[in-house]
């Protein structure tokens, strides 16, 4: 039994012996040609290091097992423990400066989001400058990521998000509804709302210089509209609502966002301006979930989550029934979360 526990150790070392001394040639190799890739150039040292260690070691445990050297085998024992312990103190070090770096949960992705800066100041320091590039390198002739090779990654994230969010549009008429962030005024419209589309999906994509088209920037812009988002209806401009939507071929009613509503979705103006924006954020109000809907055959709901929606104030209404369609009776319908 100890004849063959000393054989498989002994052959079990000899390859690994192989192995170390195939590191350190092909290591040589790359330090000797200078036409090496970024990738070679990057693990030449790292695999000389370790192809000496693992020739080393494993030739101690040759020796020991096969010529039943005591001294040696030893040494190769307490080696290998310390290999042992070294890879599990590793393996914290590792836990602690990636821990930070989980992962983001992101609204509307089914993947996370990683960021360099959620990792420790070390590793960032570690893995950047010149040792990215081979890192880099490396990645890509390992196929771990085909976009790394033709440079699509080294986008910034903005580039990412202007090649993918620019067919949105800033401005959608259906049916005898129209949609928009903060509101439309006569101006805005007369100006064109596909023309509006097209500008400003050509400034997300890079056109058009640093800054977004003016109808897009200020208090009276088609994103920063409030005019018809306060909760309080009196101080809604309704005239110049029924204007704006007078220039818009039929449509008769604007929804809108940006102004969060305590009250839940609601209309004001003879719900001409409808308000959805519930702030269901917690950076926000952590207000409840709730979805407009809007049927060709039965007019306009609000489908929420709760049967009971406190409203500014302290009542309280079931089903959120503030819409009133043509009928002038409320529809309410209610849904689990």
């Amino acid at each position: 039994m100890f004849r063959i526990s000393n054989f498989v150790v002994g052959v079990a070392n000899t390859l690994v012996m192989l192995v170390g001394a195939s590191a350190i040639g092909y290591s040589i190799y790359m330090f000797v040609h200078q036409d090496v890739t970024d990738c070679e150039s990057a693990i030449r040292a790292p695999l000389l290091t370790t192809g000496i260690i693992l020739f080393l070691v494993s030739l101690i445990g040759v020796i020991g097992s096969c010529f039943k050297e005591n001294v040696a085998m030893v040494s190769y024992l307490i080696i290998l423990i310390a290999g042992i312990v070294a890879l599990l103190v590793f393996s914290i070090f590792l836990f602690f400066v990636t821990n930070k770096g989980a992962g983001h949960v992101v609204s509307g992705r089914v993947y996370r989001e990683y960021h360099t800066v959620d990792f420790s100041t070390w590793l960032n320091g570690f893995v950047g400058g010149k040792r990215w590039v081979g890192i880099r390198s490396c990645l890509a002739e390992a196929s771990v990521c085909d976009d790394l090779s033709d440079g699509r990654v080294s986008q910034i994230a903005d580039a990412f998000y202007h090649k993918n969010l620019s067919p949105i549009q800033t401005v959608a008429v259906v049916g005898d509804s129209v949609f928009v962030h903060g509101g439309l005024l006569a101006e805005h419209i007369e100006y064109g709302l596909e023309r509006i589309n097209e500008e400003v999906r050509g400034w997300i994509g890079g056109e058009g210089g640093r800054y977004a088209p003016v109808y897009c920037r200020g208090g009276n812009s088609v994103v920063w509209l409030r005019k018809f988002s306060d909760e309080t209806p009196h101080k809604c401009d309704c005239s110049a609502l029924e204007h704006a939507l007078s220039t818009i071929p039929g449509v008769k009613r604007m929804i809108m966002g940006h102004t969060i509503q305590d009250g839940g979705i609601n209309g004001v103006c003879d719900d001409k301006a409808i308000r959805i924006d519930v702030g269901m954020s917690k950076g926000c109000s952590d207000g409840l979930p709730e979805v407009l809907e809007i049927r060709k055959d039965s007019g306009v709901r609000i489908v929420t989550s709760n049967p009971l929606y406190k409203e500014k104030g302290g009542e309280s209404k079931m089903g959120l029934g503030l819409l009133v369609p043509a009928e002038h009776v409320p529809k309410q319908v209610e849904v689990k979360a």
